[in-house]
């Protein structure tokens, strides 16, 4: 059994591994801020 904490650091990794296959590596912030800041020119832009 696994407890909440570990959850949520699972779905932390889940989060920031998606984080690096759409924006590259080396952005730390959350998916959906990048979102909302990337959807005006987005990256490689």
């Amino acid at each position: 059994m696994s407890s909440d904490r570990e959850h949520a650091v699972e779905l932390h990794d889940i989060a920031q591994s998606i984080d690096e296959a759409m924006f590259g590596s080396g952005r730390p912030a959350r998916m959906s801020s990048c979102i909302l800041k990337d959807t005006k020119g987005g990256p490689g832009s």
